[in-house]
């Protein structure tokens, strides 16, 4: 089986590797912050210390679920957006709603810390949804320390529903959940959305992918922090699989960020994938990456049910006071999720449901 295991092996060919850190506050304009499971006796919003992010209470963006708090031992370790969780007992499927712009890219980022808020030591397995399609699998007895899922997408309408959804006898949970606003003209794909491989900023130099069938975007992050003297010079070429990358080799700005990104899809189909970075001769310095970030591609199939049809649904709702658990996410997809009493058409994957009774 190992020859059909594709191996990216990313080999940074130099003498130095350079991370730089930038310590300035971003602008904040259009971002949701929140902070899952944040008591209701405490300010909302905050200014987490660590990020200079303002982080609010998800109380706001869901109906169900209860609140919780990671073990006293654990909680003096994190950063307090990761301190609190949001725990489903009840239900298959719940859901945050969260308004966003139609047509604009945005970056959704979810973390998952279980640290034994609930006394049992039981570290869930559940399903993760981006409205009627799975996002992401959330395994916590493998990734014991916690983990988050990121991904760079384009909405259809202007609410994004990502739920949570039991696949077992655990209880799905959330610790925090960040959306960000992006320019179109970054992270670009053919088709699709982009979710986070792995982004590394050199305190390795080696990262393994073993995925023979995927394809691969990635995006390489370089700036010049030292001042060179007028006999040194620093470039270098981006060779995948021994394929130089681009038509001109990199020379970077003085503390200024370059992106040099894979326009199109990069694969790993001959069993090992290898990018270097190679300095030309007449470069008297070795090159230096300041961070590699690698996507793979994810599609997102299943439009959809008709937004004015659900309108109508939430206006039932919110008349009558109806109150059930399971109308949550997308009410016609999956049909394991149907919400109840509802009948759905459908003629294709790409065409929105109607809701037909």
């Amino acid at each position: 089986m190992e020859r059909f295991l594709a191996v990216l092996l990313v080999l940074i060919a130099t003498l130095a590797i350079i991370h730089i850190g930038q310590a300035q506050s971003p602008s904040q304009q259009g971002f949701i912050s929140l902070d899952c499971g944040l008591p209701g006796n405490e300010p909302s919003p905050y200014t987490d210390a660590g990020t200079e992010l303002q982080f609010y209470s998800d109380a706001t963006y869901i109906q169900s679920g209860k609140t919780g708090t990671v073990a006293s031992n654990l909680e003096s370790m994190l950063m307090k957006p990761y301190a609190t969780v949001r725990f489903f007992p009840e239900g298959r499927r719940n859901c945050y709603n969260l308004p966003v712009e139609k047509g604009r890219k945005h970056l959704v980022r979810a973390w998952f810390f279980y640290g034994n808020y609930d006394g049992r030591d039981v570290k869930p397995k559940f399903a993760l949804y981006l409205g009627p399609n799975p996002w992401a699998t959330i395994d916590l007895e493998e990734q014991v320390n916690g983990t988050r899922v990121e991904i760079l997408h384009i909405p259809t309408s202007n609410s994004l529903q990502i739920c949570l959804v039991k696949t077992g006898e655990t209880t799905p949970m959330i610790s925090a959940l960040e959306i960000r606003p992006m320019g179109n003209n970054s992270y670009i794909t053919n088709s699709g959305s982009l979710s986070l491989y792995f982004r590394v900023y050199l305190t390795k130099s080696e990262k393994y992918i073993r995925k023979p069938d995927d394809q691969y975007y990635l995006y390489s992050h370089f700036a010049e922090i030292q001042d060179l003297r007028d006999d040194e010079t620093r470039e270098f070429n981006m060779v995948w699989n021994d394929e130089v990358m681009s038509t001109e080799p990199v020379i970077p700005d003085k503390l200024e960020i370059t992106t040099m990104l894979s326009v199109s899809p990069r694969t790993c189909a001959r069993g090992q994938c290898k990018f270097q970075l190679i300095r030309t001769n007449r470069s008297t310095l070795p090159p230096l990456l300041n961070a590699l970030e690698v996507f793979t591609v994810i599609q997102f199939p299943q439009s959809e049910t008709n937004e004015t049809e659900v309108a109508a649904m939430r206006n039932i709702e919110s008349t009558y006071g109806l109150s059930r658990i399971n109308w949550q996410g997308d009410p016609c997809f999956p049909q394991q999720l149907r919400w109840d009493a509802l009948d759905c058409s459908n003629t294709d994957i790409f065409t929105p449901p109607r809701i037909t009774s």
